[in-house]
This record gives C-alpha cells, structure tokens and sequence, in this order.
C-alpha cells in the first residue's frame, strides 16, 4: 500500500546509542529477535574501539549477524555520536584525551564563543586518523561540539588538564554506537528478552517495521521536554504537555505517551511519526522461602491490590497469587501482570507510566517478586519514517526525550509513495528513488510468493500422484472377476482341508504301530 512502500528495502529499526551510565555489554538471552536468543557480545569481535570492547555496537551487531540465518534480520553499524554541551567562552590551555590519544586545546576568554569552539573541533580533527572521531561545531554555542565515529567504536572521552565540558563536548566516559537491525525479506522484526535485560541491546520489546527507518529510545527519563530539547530532521519539537496524556496518574507531560505526541504534532514536517512502546516494569526474584506470612495490599496507578500469603507458600504459589491479583484489576489501573522466569512483569500496553506505591500491612515486595515503594516505570518511543532520521537539540537536552545526537536508519533515501510531490527538482528525484524501492519491495514479494508457489505446486504433484495410485488401487479392486475369485477362493479350500486330513491320518499311523506293540 502507498502508506507502506517506497522506504528502502534495506532499512530497519535501529538501536538507541548507549551512554556511559547506561553501557553494559550484551549478555546471552538478553535479545531475543524472532523467537531466537541472540548470544553474548564479545570484545573479539570489535578491532576497533580502544576500551570496552564488549560493549560496543560492532559487538552486538556480530552476534546479532551470527544467527542471520536463523532470524532473517540482520544488523548494520549506523556510527557512535555524542552530542556537545553548552559552551561558554573561557581561557583554557590544556589537553583532553580520545581513544586514548590526548590533545592539545587552547582558547581565549575574549574570543566569541564560535571562534573558540571552531579551535576545538580543529584540534579534534587534526588526529582524527588517530581516534577514529571527527567532530563537528554547527555555529550554535548551545549545541556545542558533535563528536562521531562513522565506523561504530567506542568514543571514549577521559579529562586531561581540562574537563570535557569546558570544551564544549560530552562529559567524560564510554559511549557506545548505534545499529540498525534489517529484515532479509521486510517483514516485521519482533523483539523480545528472555533476561528482562532488552535495555542492553538498545532495543525494546515489541513488534517493529522490517522495511522502514525508526529509532527506539531509551525508557523516557522523570524529566520534562521543553521546546527544542529535540530536533528531528531539522524543525525543533515543542513541549510535552500534561494534557497529551489522559491515561497516566503521575507526571504525564513526562510520559512517553506525551512526548510522542508533541512529536505527531510536527510529523506533516518532519516527516517523522512516533509510537509507543509497552511500559514493562521487572520485578525481583521470588525467593524460595518468603520471610513469613504476608497480608496487606499495595496500589498500581492509584488502584489499590489485595494480596496475601502464607508462610509455607511456594514461589510459584506466590507468583501466582499475585499475577492474578494484578489482572483482576487490569482494567482500572491499565496494567496487566504475567509470571517470567522467577520472577513478575508487569506490563500497560498503551505505554502509560506505572507507578507502584504504598504497601501495607505485613505484605513484603520482596516475597512476590515486585520492586521497592515509589518504583515508576515509562515506556520507549519509536521513530519511523521512510528515510533517515536525524536527532540534533536546541537545548543540548535531548536526554529528556531518551534519545541521542545522530543519524538514524540504514537507508539514506526513501520516500512513502503517498508522500511524493513532483512539484519541484528534488521532489521529483526524491520520487525516483521511492519508486524504484516500491519496485523492490514488489519484487521481492514476487519473489518470495513465487518460491512459495512452487512448493505449492510441488506438494500438490505429489499428491495428485498418490492420488492416481489410490486411484488404480481402487480400480484393480472394482475390476476383479468375482465369480473366478469365487472359485479360485473354493479351490484353494478344498485344497487347504484335504491337506489337513492328509496330515492328520499320518499323524494317526505312529499312534496305531505303538496300540500294536502293547
């Protein structure tokens, strides 16, 4: 359909980039991508980055690619990117160091901002071949310095004389990269986690376009979006509003259901639309043996939870107990539970905030699996469009949306066939290219409905020759000669009951000698 096709057969959804408190390698079961556990990451994997190896987008993009075959979904590297910090002309004579390699900084405090940070980004680039890391100044002060490493490394940034953000760029630490997981025949990607830990891959749990450009935030962050945290190909986003969202009871302008919202506002600009992911909240591990008998009640979204347990209550007893507890009130607090592994997820599937809170009597979170009092959860949001995103920020507070500086999707044109305008140069060109990816997707269907076919066509070969089989079978049985089949049944009779008296008067003989010798 228009709405679907013209988007580059390639592209896909790409992970969100990783920064330093955040970072934490892939580990086995972590992202399971259409029913498949991708393994561990690995630091042998990545030739590259200087320091944490493991962690890096070259890493998980190798497990990930792996089990290719199995998944039908593969993953490209998109680059690592760290958006800069507001800068402030100073007098600074000093070093800082980049993947290892220090460099020398001079500014002037009677210099204009621009002056100063272009010097930066000179010095920066002058050992580029050294860091893998260029950086970019896009004349804002506020935005700082852009540091970006095309081939995905790690970009690790280690204070010398000088901190970090006295230059303009991203405060010390390991940043890892961004990758854009592709489908091999444009079907959807589903994603899942058999640890809880999906977070580790940059990724969330749900089902995702296989053929367009997107991005998946982290879990929105308890801060508010003021206008021109984000950018999204170049038009600045507005504020999220506490009225965008109806359905959380805490903090709603800081919802991802909000935020997503001020972004739908300007998608007819951006070209740009953002869903919502589930909000998933893990619960802990449900010990063996609870610490004694439990009755009290906890509430969900202002709904209030009744639960108890006994002392001798198994672990699963429990889970149980409380899983069905939850449910029972699903539909007032907009938040459904469901027992994984050892332990409970809970799960609002319209990405509302869920808030856990109040517990009383002698019920202990511990003993059922849930987390601590006040323990909030949002959901993630994902960008879509038929081409490549980019994320900049006004503020330098783009972390107030979960998202990163960068350049998003594998694919660098593409346009959905419903948004073709042929009214200018670029538009035309831009059209080209969408159809000519609208006539690779068709192609590629045809191609897959077209092996499809054979087997089809294969089986049913097969089966019409059974069929003929059965069919002479049957015939063979109908033609017989009854009256000939008659007697041939009587003589083979009469044949069979003289053989038996034959045989039963020699069996007699012996039995007559032995009368006579008595």
């Amino acid at each position: 359909t228009i709405d679907k096709l013209g988007a580059a057969p390639s592209d896909g959804i790409s992970s969100d980039p990783q920064d330093p408190a955040d970072a934490a390698a892939l580990a086995a079961g972590d992202l399971v991508i259409n029913g498949i556990a991708i393994g561990a990451s690995t630091g042998v994997d990545d030739a590259f980055s200087s320091g944490s190896q493991e962690q890096s987008a070259i890493a998980k993009a190798a497990a990930i690619n792996r089990v290719t075959d199995l998944t039908g979904v593969q993953a490209v590297i998109n680059g690592t990117f760290i958006g800069g910090t507001s800068y402030t002309s100073a007098d600074a004579d000093g070093t800082v160091t980049l993947n290892g390699v220090t460099i020398t900084v001079a500014t002037d405090a009677a210099l204009p901002e621009s002056v100063n940070l272009n010097t930066i980004a000179s010095a920066i680039n002058q050992v580029s071949g050294q860091t893998g890391v260029a950086a970019t100044f896009t004349g804002n002060p506020a935005q700082g310095i852009t540091l970006t490493a095309e081939d995905g490394r790690n970009i690790i940034i280690a204070n010398g004389t000088l901190t970090a953000s006295a230059l303009g760029i991203g405060a010390a630490g390991t940043y890892t990269g961004s990758y854009t997981l592709s489908s091999s025949d444009g079907t959807a990607i589903t994603l899942d986690t058999n640890t809880g830990n999906i977070a580790n891959a940059g990724l969330a749990v749900g089902t995702f376009s296989g053929s367009n450009s997107g991005v998946i935030s982290e879990a929105v962050p308890a801060t508010d979006m003021a206008s021109g945290d984000l950018v999204v190909n170049g038009v600045p986003i507005g504020p999220a509003l506490s009225i965008f969202d109806t359905a959380s009871t805490t903090a709603p302008q800081q919802s991802a259901i909000a935020k997503a919202k001020a972004i739908n506002d300007v998608a007819d600009r951006t070209g740009v639309t953002a869903q919502v992911t589930s909000t998933i909240q893990n619960g802990v591990t449900v010990p063996a043996t609870p610490s004694g008998a439990g009755t009290g009640t906890f509430d969900i979204n202002d709904v209030t939870i009744n639960i108890s347990y006994g002392a001798t209550d198994s672990a699963t007893d429990r889970q149980n107990a409380i899983v069905s507890a939850i449910n029972n009130k699903a539909g007032q607090s907009g938040v459904r539970a469901e027992a994984f592994a050892d332990t409970i997820r809970l799960i609002a599937e319209d990405g509302r905030n869920i808030l856990l809170d109040n517990y009383t009597g002698t019920l202990t979170a511990a003993d059922v699996g849930l987390p601590a009092t006040g323990t909030a959860a949002r959901a993630s949001i994902t960008l879509l469009s038929s081409g490549q995103i980019e994320l900049e920020t006004l503020t330098g507070n783009i972390a107030s949306t979960g998202f990163e500086v960068g350049t998003y999707g594998s694919g660098e044109t593409g346009t959905l066939i419903q948004d073709v305008d042929i009214s200018t140069v670029d538009g035309a060109i831009l059209a080209l290219d969408a159809v000519d990816n609208a006539l690779n997707v068709i192609n590629l269907q045809r191609a897959n409905l077209g092996a499809i076919q054979n087997r089809f066509e294969s089986t049913i070969e097969n089966q019409q020759i059974t069929s003929e089989n059965l069919n002479a079978s049957n015939s063979r049985i109908r033609d017989a000669d009854f009256a000939a089949e008659t007697a041939e049944l009587s003589r083979t009779q009469v044949l069979q009951q003289a053989g038996l008296s034959i045989l039963s008067q020699a069996n007699a003989q012996p039995e007559n000698v032995l009368q006579l010798l008595q």
